[in-house]
């Protein structure tokens, strides 16, 4: 099954586990100021979206050379950057969508990233978490095996 990456901006300690990570998937979306975390790491994205109020000049300019798809919505708008990129996955088709750089300095954005999991929920998507050190998803009715 098709599976798409969502990077948003929160900790990413480990280049190499998202350098590796991100080959598990098909479509790679940055929520806007993740962009300058994946430019430092090496990772390009085939869309950026949100506001674009917080990738700076060096990783914008280097995603416009390497074609990366921008989507650009005004800063007054009804959802956040999050939402945006996980609204595109499920217009691009995937179901089973995956939301990395989740855990930041910022309680009131991890606590959003984890609340991303029930708007997907409601979408009839699989949203979950994932970090060097954690992983997260909503456990639905019915039968749920947890491997090691």
């Amino acid at each position: 099954m098709a599976k798409c990456c969502i990077f948003v901006n929160g900790n990413m300690k480990s280049k190499k586990f998202y350098k590796e990570k991100v080959l598990d998937y098909e479509l790679v979306i940055s929520a806007d100021g993740a962009s300058n975390r994946l430019y430092e790491i090496g990772i390009i994205p085939d869309f950026i979206v949100g506001d674009l109020d917080s990738i700076n000049k060096v990783s914008y300019d280097f995603y416009k050379l390497k074609e990366t798809k921008f989507i650009k919505f005004p800063s007054k708008k009804d959802k956040t950057d999050t939402e945006i990129a996980i609204d595109l996955a499920k217009e691009k088709g995937y179901k089973d969508v995956t939301l990395m750089g989740f855990i930041g300095n910022r309680l009131d954005h991890m606590l959003g990233n984890i609340f991303m999991m029930y708007y997907a929920d409601k979408q009839d998507l699989n949203l979950n978490l994932i970090d060097e050190d954690n992983m997260a998803w909503i456990i639905s009715p019915g039968k749920t095996v947890i491997k090691k």
